[in-house]
């Protein structure tokens, strides 16, 4: 009985809705059947019959997902293996050629800022220290990582330093420690240093300039340990300046 009913009842609704929709069947073919469709089905029926009609389209766009996640794994797999080899060919490299080679065919692979530092090193140990600037000021403005840009920025003031150059160093280490937008430590560093070469220089208003300027720096001791050991050795420097 209950099936009859509801067979009775569905009919009905159809005839209603074909009755009600006569003219506009006439007017607008697919619209009808769309608002016949809301009508009739239920929101679980209509979308099933969506996949019944589309599920070719569907598999494909599924297995499209599929490939370009598996894709995107086996290349980032890749690129790791080829930054794993170039690292390991960096550590490898032994003399200035082997390291220039490595990092002129790898600039980017992980290890690459370490392997320039010991590139400036050998340099230098060879006094050679125009080359040995040249690849830390090189890095200072390549490196993404500000730690080793800040690093390499000293050490090449500290080249001008080792080759005799002691005002151009002064110089390059006054300019570090004037800059605010660095680290208290670099700073405090470079200020000390660069008194220290003013004092050789017999310029003692320049010293004691910059030296007032690390002394001044704003950190505490049990924080930033290395800024303030800096700092007392700018103060037991500017002492020795009669």
């Amino acid at each position: 009985m209950a099936a009859k009913a509801k067979k009775s009842s569905s009919g009905k609704k159809t005839a209603a809705a074909a009755v009600k929709h006569g003219d506009a069947a006439r007017k607008n073919p697919k619209a009808l059947e769309k608002e016949i469709s809301n009508e009739l089905f239920t929101d679980e029926e209509r979308a099933r019959m969506f996949f019944i009609e589309h599920w070719k389209l569907i598999a494909a766009v599924a297995v499209l997902a599929v490939l370009a996640v598996t894709g995107w794994f086996a290349v980032s797999s890749h690129m790791r293996s080829v930054q794993k080899a170039n690292t390991a060919k960096l550590a490898d490299a032994k003399t200035i050629a082997e390291i220039e080679t490595v990092i002129k065919n790898t600039p980017d692979a992980p290890g690459a800022d370490a392997a320039k530092f010991r590139l400036a090193t050998m340099y230098a140990a060879e006094k050679n220290y125009v080359k040995a600037r040249q690849v830390l000021e090189a890095l200072a403005s390549s490196t993404s990582d500000v730690a080793n840009r800040d690093r390499a920025r000293l050490n090449a003031a500290y080249t001008l330093e080792f080759e005799g150059n002691a005002a151009d160093a002064a110089k390059k280490f006054s300019d570090i420690a004037g800059n605010t937008a660095l680290p208290a430590m670099v700073r405090a560093e470079a200020g000390y240093a660069a008194g220290r070469l003013y004092i050789d220089l017999k310029k003692t208003a320049e010293a004691r300039k910059v030296l007032a300027t690390i002394r001044a720096l704003k950190v505490k001791p049990e924080e930033q340990p290395g800024t303030a050991a800096w700092q007392m050795r700018a103060e037991n420097l500017e002492a020795t300046i009669n």
